[in-house]
């Protein structure tokens, strides 16, 4: 443990002279109003092999004598602003085999004494804080295993900082991650940091770039164009929608026999679409629809061999679906099957779990001959490749730096250009795509393997799908913004003080 003066200046660290205390690094410590002392929890085993259990302990910052003010399970200190008392969160096991692990607020003198229980809650419970007077604290309460709570409770206390009231309950727009409570300001507001939730969207933008536009709600992805250009199919996580593409009103495609559906594609004469569906009692397929709704048609089911499938891509002349597989290992293969059902054919076979980077949605070239995609070399960086429908060596067509990803391609309707996208992935490529960051489109000329940046004007993260329109003008795709905290204030969220009531007037003489 370290202190630093606020102004700035030096590190120095206070002196623990225990080998037995050993700081649990994920929980915070309290330095005192005074600055003279800190209250930290840590583990309490001085016997070697003997399970570590976590009290609270004072020590003053220039070191010296360690005082132990709770029992085990204790966690989270937090000075009073008087000084007098110190907040904590304990722990507590079930009392029947029915009931779970809790947790609840206690408070206790810092000069040592009884401990008060100042919450008795169902779940867990993090992050007490006080109000400037010392008569409030407010902590947060998450019920699973996910650290996110949606409600902040407010516990008045008495003079003896016993409860004095039920809580006030304020309830979050957003959930707050770790009890991110940072204090109570002396103007009563309380700052927490807010997880904001992860959110797709359908955008449409001209080739040539400019402004791109929303054309579907928050949370759709998979957006693509009817063959005509006139209608935009998009999904979200239940549903395939559609609507015109020049705006207007959404509307959901009434598909039975699944209860899932996702990664649609249009057939070229526009009265079909090929599909990843699943539920109802039936693992995961391919199938086939009617525009219109219907009763899904199975085309090809899950194997044992494999485990799910990806999205589908209609080939020009209308024979061929093709579309990803993944087998149980989160290897992904590219693949093609006959649109009415069929023997399947492997046209690529990948050696990347689909955690570090799947094979996108193939691309098919104007004529049918050829299917593009993306997925990594050894080297991690993301490549565009073309393979012939009939099998063969696949080409490069475009590679960018390492640590860039490409996840979805698309080919313009005379076969001169490709659109891909590529993020930029914050972590290493094996956690996922979800961080992916500063997302872009490009455009490749196939003649002269040039690529040019689209501009869209937004702040693209994770682009998870593209396709080009019929006409050639336009494209349309959908990106994907992983889960961000930002921070917020909390104020007004005290009762008022009730105005005081006259004095019932005296009952008059008859």
């Amino acid at each position: 443990m370290f202190v630093i003066p606020s102004t700035g200046g030096d590190l120095r660290e206070v002196p623990v002279k225990h080998d037995g205390l050993r700081s649990w690094f994920s929980y915070r410590i309290s330095l005192s109003p005074d600055g003279k002392a800190i209250a930290f929890s840590a583990d309490t085993s001085l016997i070697p092999g003997e399970s570590m259990t976590g009290c609270i302990y004072t020590i003053p910052v220039k070191g010296g004598q360690i005082r132990q003010l709770t029992d085990t399970l204790c966690s989270q200190p937090a000075f009073s602003p008087d000084g007098k008392m110190l907040a904590y969160v304990k722990k507590c096991a079930p009392l029947t085999k029915d009931e779970d692990w809790h947790s609840d607020v206690w408070v206790v003198p810092v000069d040592g004494g009884v401990p008060i229980q100042i919450s008795n809650m169902q779940g867990e419970v993090l992050g007490p804080v006080w109000s400037p007077d010392s008569r409030m604290i407010v902590f947060d309460r998450f019920e699973d295993a996910g650290f996110e709570g949606n409600e902040l409770f407010i516990v008045p206390l008495t003079e003896d900082y016993k409860p004095a009231a039920d809580p006030t309950i304020i309830e979050l727009p957003l959930p707050s991650f770790w009890s991110m409570i940072a204090g109570w300001s002396s103007d009563n507001e309380i700052g927490i940091a807010l997880r904001t939730p992860g959110r797709s969207a359908v955008y449409t933008v001209p080739v040539s770039g400019g402004i791109a536009t929303q054309v579907a709600p928050s949370g759709a992805y998979s957006g693509r164009w009817s063959p005509d250009g006139k209608r935009i199919f998009f999904c979200d996580d239940t549903a395939v929608f559609s609507r015109p593409a020049e705006g207007g009103q959404a509307s959901i495609i009434p598909i039975t026999g699944v209860e899932w559906a996702t990664g649609a594609d249009a057939s070229p004469d526009g009265t079909r679409l090929a599909l990843v569906g699943g539920g109802e009692g039936r693992s995961i397929g391919l199938f086939t629809v009617s525009v219109a709704g219907g009763e899904a048609e199975l085309i090809q089911p899950t194997t044992s061999d494999y485990r799910g499938y990806d999205k589908t891509s209609w080939s020009p002349d209308g024979k061929w679906i093709a579309f990803t597989r993944y087998n149980h290992s989160g290897l992904a293969d590219l693949c093609v099957i006959p649109s009415d059902g069929g023997e399947v054919r492997q046209l690529v076979a990948s050696a990347y779990p689909w955690r570090k980077i799947f094979i996108g949605r193939p691309a098919w070239s104007p004529d049918g001959n050829l299917i593009a995609y993306p997925t990594p070399e050894e080297e991690g960086a993301g490549t565009i490749f073309v393979i012939p429908l009939e099998g063969g060596n696949p080409e490069i067509v475009a590679k960018s730096e390492p640590g860039v990803v490409s996840k979805c391609v698309t080919w313009l309707p005379d076969g001169k250009k490709l659109a891909y996208a590529s993020a930029k992935a914050s972590y290493k490529l094996d956690v996922g795509m979800g961080s992916g960051v500063n997302g872009d489109i490009w455009i490749l000329r196939l003649d002269t393997k040039e690529s040019v940046r689209l501009s869209t004007d937004l702040s693209l993260k994770d682009v998870d799908d593209i396709d080009w329109s019929p006409d050639g003008e336009k494209i349309v795709f959908s990106a994907y913004w992983a889960s961000e905290k930002d921070f917020y204030l909390i104020d007004n969220f005290l009762p008022l003080p009730q105005p005081a009531q006259p004095e019932p007037e005296p009952p008059r003489e008859p």
